[in-house]
């Protein structure tokens, strides 16, 4: 009984301080990413504006076809732009969550959502996808369980792993790129940074 205790409070103590690093990894990244947007915002409001206004001055100048014009170049520049901020920001990012890969803290990840992924599915004989070559993952979902199917799933570039039930009726995923990707749609529809008609 007291050594069931001693490897209740261990198994209690390693949660605890899993859960500690996974918060900290998200308040870090978290931090980052809105420290990011919010200069890549402030700097493009500014050249956005700066340049609308010198355009604006130059465009009165002129007739109606060349006005056409000059907006639809103008746009063409500012959507350039917008892209640029976005695959300099996402680019940043995802370096970040390639070194994430290569440390402790994604083995830790691999084992919450391996453990997440059998408590969903209720499944132990579920298939798992991980990205081809993930020698982590590979390890710490065999670990998990014995009767886990593992297959490399070519469409998982970052890292993370999806899950689905022996019967195909429940997926589940959890691979960093979907994360990614969410985040991008995100930025894309909440950063402000859109063109208008």
């Amino acid at each position: 009984m007291i050594k069931q205790n001693k490897i209740n409070k261990f198994v209690s103590l390693i949660t605890k301080e899993a859960e500690d690093q996974k918060l900290s990894i998200e308040a870090e990244t978290k931090e980052i990413i809105d420290k990011e947007i919010q200069t890549a915002e402030d700097e493009a409001l500014r050249e956005c504006y700066d340049y609308m206004k010198q355009k604006t001055l130059e465009l009165e100048k002129n007739n109606g076809n060349e006005l056409s014009q000059q907006l639809y170049e103008y746009n063409k520049k500012v959507i350039l732009h917008r892209n640029q901020i976005s695959d300099s920001i996402f680019n940043s990012v995802s370096e970040k969550l390639y070194s994430f890969c290569k440390t402790k803290a994604y083995e830790e990840f691999i084992s919450r959502s391996i453990k997440n992924a059998l408590l969903k599915l209720n499944d132990k004989t579920l298939t798992v996808f991980i990205k081809p070559g993930d020698v982590t993952a590979a390890t710490v979902v065999q670990k998990a369980c014995s009767g886990i199917s593992l297959k490399e799933d070519p469409s998982i570039i970052i890292g993370g792993l999806s899950a689905i039930n022996a019967d195909g009726t429940i997926f589940i995923n959890d691979t960093l790129d979907a994360r990614f990707d969410e985040q991008k749609r995100w930025f894309s529809e909440n950063s402000g940074l859109t063109i208008s008609d």
